[in-house]
């Protein structure tokens, strides 16, 4: 059963056309597959050091998102994959440093979209319950939340994994990437913008500009501290205005302590 903006797979086909060749309909439509999911020359990463790391995948479309472990039931992404996840041929899998093999598969159960969500990227969040458990005993493991409209400093050190490409092309492994939290009102002058919705946290990664987020990351994962403190502070949902992948400005992430209270609600259900 899922709850919001379900999905036949006539509209899948619609949803479908749309993603890949329309980007005046919806702005995260690539052409090119190799742009879709792109940590850009990131260090390779162990799932091991990521373990709440997950791939959804749809395998209708070839479509790959990010999302984190919160529960041995529940991941947390961002609501434009979710809306892809609403048919049978999607799976997530865990425990993999690659996208598309290793690791468990888990069928899906639900999937819950934030009731505000009106397909632009306020609110742009969803939790996704799966059938089987995600087995703690072997390498999926839960990452903590942060609290309720608990606030970073700015400059705080963070880490965003996901799955990406090098200089060489599209790649199925596990990447990382050392970025750092940036305010808001920082965020809105580099952008040269008005508006940053307060639902969302901004990261940047000032070591070497080469190394960068880029179009089609959706759901990759941001996470503060390091050992047994990490926690997940944010989801990445804003890379689809960049000009390019070498475009030096930061990248907006949905702020999991605005959406707390929301979150622990979606996993009652």
């Amino acid at each position: 059963m899922f709850s919001n903006k379900n999905c036949t797979l006539t509209e899948y086909d619609e949803l479908y056309k749309i993603f890949m060749f329309d980007f005046t309909a919806d702005p995260i439509g690539i052409v090119d597959k190799s742009q879709r999911f792109r940590i850009v020359n990131g260090d390779p990463a162990k799932i091991e050091d990521h373990p709440y790391e997950v791939i959804i995948e749809i395998k209708y479309i070839e479509l790959f998102c990010a999302g984190a472990i919160i529960s041995d039931r529940h991941i947390v992404t961002v609501a434009r994959c979710a809306r892809f996840a609403q048919v049978k041929r999607a799976i997530i899998r865990s425990g993999s440093s690659r996208k598309n093999f290793g690791g468990d598969e888990h069928n899906i159960s639900l999937v819950t979209i934030h009731q505000d969500w009106e397909g632009d990227e306020e609110n742009n969040i969803a939790v996704v319950k799966v059938v089987e458990p995600f087995q703690f005993n072997k390498i999926p493991k839960a990452i903590p939340l942060m609290d309720q409209d608990e606030k970073i400093q700015n400059g705080t050190s963070a880490i965003v994994s996901g799955w990406g490409v090098t200089e060489s092309g599209e790649t199925n492994q596990l990447f990382k990437l050392s970025v750092v939290i940036i305010d808001l009102s920082t965020c809105k002058k580099m952008w040269k913008v008005d508006h940053i919705d307060e639902g969302w946290m901004c990261a940047k990664n000032f070591e070497n500009k080469g190394k960068v987020v880029c179009s089609g990351d959706y759901g990759d994962t941001l996470v503060i501290g390091k050992g047994q403190d990490k926690r997940l502070a944010g989801i990445l949902i804003w890379t689809w205005r960049l000009e390019n992948c070498d475009d030096d400005k930061p990248r907006a992430y949905v702020n999991i302590a605005h959406y707390r209270n929301w979150i622990n609600e979606a996993i009652q259900k």
